[in-house]
């Protein structure tokens, strides 16, 4: 299973909200990915599939995760640092 930690879930939650506003009417359906390409990590919008791993927090879905990838990471946990160029 992958874990989110309570800064990286505050932070996908607050681009989300930044993105496409609070309410789901806002968001259009559409829901961070995480995707994976060439050896790199990265996030996405995007609509949720069936079988998407989804992470939610406070009731809110924050991340979507492809089953695939799901399984690869699964004992994998998300998590952000403050860096000099912002969080990473």
């Amino acid at each position: 299973m992958i874990e989110v930690t309570e800064r990286a879930a505050q932070l996908l939650k607050e681009i989300r909200i930044r993105v496409q506003g609070a309410s789901d009417e806002g968001r259009g359906g559409k829901v961070l990915r995480l995707v994976h390409s060439e050896g790199s990590f990265g996030f996405g919008l995007d609509f949720p599939r069936e079988g998407d791993h989804v992470i939610q927090s406070e009731g809110m879905d924050i991340l979507l995760v492809d089953p695939d990838l799901a399984e690869t990471l699964e004992r994998v946990t998300i998590d952000f640092q403050d860096t000099p160029k912002g969080p990473s």
